[in-house]
């Protein structure tokens, strides 16, 4: 899949001198910036990135324009007189993802970060997520690699290394998971429900309450609520699902019970509370 990234021949971004005055020296510190950490992301996802950096470290004193080398080569070349940046230590970086060597990545991003005066909040985000790579969620790296790929995009449209990052995005199915009615039970004999089919109103209720009129925050009601007669909102509530207002008032007082009733949240947010 990710052949393209180890066939490269020449710059996509660089193809003549001209398209150098398309861009800043802001522009080519981000993308520089954005390339390393892009080639970091692949590496952790496990993409052959091992020939692309050989290609550019052919000539690795970098002195002189090629067009015919990667943009990477380009980039750094460029930037090779800029007395801010560390182009050996960059080397290093590289060859320590060809060779397997160990790094502190994040510490090697904070300088580097430095070193090319990057300013954009959204750039350094980057930085925390790609160095936590393996433990992110697929939906996380995959709102990563779409946020790197904007970046990119946002200096230039043909760079090299946006097939290998688009091909990189894993599609994922939102799965619903049913857990089966009798978890709720469960929850509902834990607080002291007995009637199964009330017990589902109840909690349907006591979730209303906390989305609509708690702002999601799981407390327990104060002493001014003592009578469900007496609160209108409430009493629309247990109206709504169908029960005594009294009962819900039971329960939306006792703090005893907030811990089952985020655990009925929690299961809930999984899609597993049945109505």
């Amino acid at each position: 899949m990710f052949e393209f990234i180890s066939t490269l021949s020449e710059s996509a971004i660089f193809r003549n001198r001209e398209s150098l005055d398309k861009y800043s020296s802001e522009q080519i510190s981000d993308m520089l910036y954005l390339y390393l950490i892009a080639l970091y992301m692949l590496h952790e996802n496990e993409q052959p990135v091992n020939k692309y950096i050989n290609k550019t470290l052919i000539f690795n004193n970098f002195d002189h324009y090629r067009v015919f080398e990667t943009d990477l080569y380009m980039l750094l070349h460029l930037m090779k007189n800029n007395r801010h940046f560390n182009l050996p230590k960059a080397v290093t970086f590289l060859t320590s993802l060809v060779y397997g060597q160990t790094i502190n990545v994040y510490t090697y991003f904070s300088e580097l970060e430095r070193q090319l005066k990057i300013r954009k909040t959204e750039i350094i985000r980057l930085k925390r997520q790609v160095t936590n790579w393996k433990k992110l969620p697929a939906a996380e790296q995959n709102l990563s690699i779409k946020n790197i790929i904007r970046e990119i995009r946002n200096i230039s449209s043909v760079a090299e290394i946006l097939i290998p990052l688009d091909k990189m995005i894993t599609p994922i199915t939102e799965q619903v998971v049913s857990v089966p009615v009798t978890t709720i039970k469960d929850i509902a004999r834990e607080l002291g429900m007995v009637d199964a089919e009330q017990d589902i109103r109840v909690l349907a209720a006591i979730d209303d309450y906390f989305q609509t009129l708690n702002n999601g925050q799981f407390s327990p009601l104060s002493g001014e609520h003592n009578n469900a007669s007496q609160n209108t909102e409430i009493y629309d509530i247990a109206k709504k699902h169908g029960i005594d207002p009294s009962y819900l008032m039971k329960y939306l007082s006792d703090t005893a019970y907030f811990d089952k009733f985020q655990k009925m949240a929690s299961l809930k947010d999984k899609g597993d509370f049945a109505k």
